[in-house]
């Protein structure tokens, strides 16, 4: 996998639940070797530093933020792999965290032009840093909005992030939407990876685009 992503602009992870499509998603990041910036629709910034943290090594402690009474404080190990986060989700818990330079906090996932905002913010703040751009996932964006809305948005921030020469990895579930729809984000990523479960429970993984591989475990 390295050889195929390790030059590549834009790489599109297609697969369904439990198939190692996330897992791949934070190995893709670790690739790159830059800090990662995850605009994190289905899990609190918290939750996703500590995975991205164990899937690296299982040995690494995790790397969070804390909120408390409506403040947020970092607790950083100093990992430059540590993801930046944009978090979608705690606003929706009625938290209402502050944002802190390492992570910023969208109303809600169904509010696209408060996580664009927040991604903006990011870009703004690290202009002069080699970071690596992450979406987990684009599946969750079209519960709430049309699929040429969430178009729209993913092809924005991968236009922002080519403005400043930052690579850019996502998820989505085809298996969660029409094939139409599905099918309509490809265009906007350079190489397509796809991941299933096999019948004995194993996570795999294959090259689709732009040349096709045979089937290897995650």
């Amino acid at each position: 996998m390295d050889d195929v992503v390790a030059d590549a602009e834009t790489v599109l992870v297609m697969g369904s639940a439990l198939s190692g499509r996330r897992r791949l998603l934070h190995q893709i990041l670790r690739t790159w070797g830059m800090t990662p910036v995850i605009i994190s629709i289905l899990q609190p910034a918290d939750r996703l530093r500590q995975v991205h943290s164990q899937l690296h090594d299982p040995a690494d402690p995790p790397t969070s933020e804390t909120v408390v009474a409506g403040a947020t404080t970092d607790r950083s190990t100093g990992d430059s792999n540590c993801p930046l986060v944009v978090d979608c989700l705690s606003n929706t818990f009625g938290q209402s965290p502050t944002d802190t330079r390492r992570t910023k906090y969208a109303q809600h996932p169904s509010n696209l032009t408060s996580i664009g905002t927040k991604f903006t913010e990011v870009v703004t703040e690290r202009s002069d840093e080699q970071l690596a751009v992450g979406i987990d996932a684009i599946s969750p964006l079209l519960q709430y909005v049309s699929a040429r809305e969430a178009y729209r948005f993913v092809h924005l921030i991968v236009q922002h992030a080519a403005g400043a020469s930052w690579p850019v990895a996502a998820t989505l579930d085809p298996t969660a939407h029409d094939t139409l729809d599905s099918e309509r984000f490809i265009s906007i990523f350079d190489v397509i990876l796809e991941t299933r479960l096999t019948d004995e429970g194993d996570q795999e993984f294959r090259v689709r685009h732009p040349d096709q591989s045979a089937w290897q475990p995650i």
